[in-house]
């Protein structure tokens, strides 16, 4: 199930480093690359470790079409 890799989304509960977020409208159990995140924040999938995605802070540099 590679096909959430790079997927973006939100942080619905902290991930502190474990919690969860929302990705294409379904919640996902998610843990942090980088630190703790609070609801709200915005993410990217970098990694999915069986039904858990590895999740860094998404950047501006993230979306398509503005690099």
């Amino acid at each position: 199930l590679t096909a959430m890799l790079g997927s973006e989304g939100k942080v619905v509960s902290p991930l502190a480093p474990k919690g969860m977020v929302r990705i294409k409208g379904e919640l996902w159990v998610a843990k942090s690359a980088s630190g703790r995140m609070d609801t709200g924040e915005e993410v990217t999938v970098v990694r999915q470790d069986g039904l858990k995605l590895i999740v860094r802070k998404s950047s501006p540099g993230d979306l398509e079409g503005t690099n």
